[in-house]
């Protein structure tokens, strides 16, 4: 429960006198700044939740599993359980950024909820791709490099660090991870182009609630597929057992 807190910290260690509502004439890239933090906290967040839980469980799993525990149910409890704890730790993440200020009105009601719906999101999503890096390990010594390569990689192609749209290939290899849509919905709730002129025109940023919609449900989409990758592999290891 410590990562959200130092992770919300970080976030008012950003420049500026700028916030999620206001532009910041100091540093006029606070809110992208501050929207990284979030996204790829997020992303952190959930893939250190799980990327340790299937392969620290191994033997357990394989004695359970012979006494006749379903891998559907086993993978259905993880999933359950961290959605309940992404999302306390997304509320403890975005609070002192009601403090500093967020815009009074979102994309179809509450900005608050939005942007947590949007975290908690992008945190659920990790946390099954976590999930799917913990089955596909042999030993817990090889979780580390994994979760440091999937967080870097989200932090590059999350699009608030750098320019993603309009490359090719580096584009399309963006949307397969959760950071870029949980950006993309958080840009899309604050109206990131209002509060930072100098970012790029995404398409993903358009302030519209069909575009905040589809980001939330390419998240989803996103964290069942990496979900449907760890069935098999679950039923691999009771069977090489």
């Amino acid at each position: 429960m410590l990562l959200p807190v130092v992770l919300a910290v970080l976030t008012l260690l950003v420049p500026g006198s700028g916030s999620l509502a206001s532009p910041s004439p100091d540093n006029p890239a606070a809110a992208s700044q501050i929207i990284v933090i979030l996204a790829v906290g997020a992303c952190f967040m959930g893939a250190a939740l799980t990327v340790r839980d299937l392969v620290g469980e191994k033997e357990i799993y394989e004695r359970e599993r012979a006494a006749g525990l379903s891998p559907v149910q086993y993978l259905l409890a993880k999933v359950g359980v961290c959605g309940v704890v992404v999302m306390v730790q997304s509320a403890v993440l975005i609070a002192p950024l009601i403090a500093r200020g967020l815009p009074d009105h979102g994309l179809f009601g509450s900005s608050t909820l939005e942007i947590l719906l949007a975290i908690m999101l992008t945190a659920w999503s990790s946390a099954c791709w976590g999930l799917l890096i913990s089955a596909s390990v042999r030993s817990p010594d090889q979780v580390m490099p994994a979760l440091v390569v999937l967080v870097m990689v989200q932090l590059v192609l999350c699009g608030g660090v750098i320019t993603v749209n309009g490359r090719p290939v580096l584009e399309q290899v963006s949307w397969s991870f959760p950071a870029r849509w949980g950006f993309a919905a958080v840009a899309d709730v604050v109206n990131l182009r209002a509060l930072n002129p100098t970012a790029t025109a995404d398409p993903t940023w358009r302030h519209e609630g069909p575009t905040f919609a589809v980001a939330l449900l390419l998240l989803v989409i996103l964290g069942a597929c990496a979900v449907a990758l760890v069935l098999p592999l679950l039923r691999r290891v009771a069977d090489e057992r």
